[in-house]
């Protein structure tokens, strides 16, 4: 049966992930992660990622899937508790631009 969200991640960060090091993945604001989520109603809005600060904790953890790359031998599953937008520059990605943060149970 296949998920509804699946997030390729590169081997380090996967690893940081599964061994519960690293509690939130990081997400460029884009039309693809914006639709995404929001079609799966884990935002309430498409509008969302425009402003920083926005925030949204879920009622019900959502189950999704992590990968290494495009491998899905490599899936497991996390819990998605909150996606919030912050500024890229304050998180491991170090970019000037608006990112999902996707907060894990």
């Amino acid at each position: 049966m296949p998920e509804n969200l699946i997030l390729p991640l590169t081997c380090y960060w996967a690893y940081k992930i599964k061994k519960k090091e690293k509690r939130i993945d990081y997400r460029v604001v884009k039309s693809y992660w914006t639709n995404r989520f929001y079609n799966l109603g884990l935002i309430p809005s498409k509008d969302f990622g425009n402003t920083i600060g926005n925030c949204n904790q879920l009622k019900t953890p959502f189950k999704c899937g992590l990968q290494t790359g495009y491998k899905p031998d490599t899936r497991f599953y996390e819990f998605i508790t909150k996606i919030e937008v912050v500024d890229g520059f304050k998180t491991d990605l170090n970019i000037n631009h608006s990112v999902y943060a996707i907060h894990f149970l």
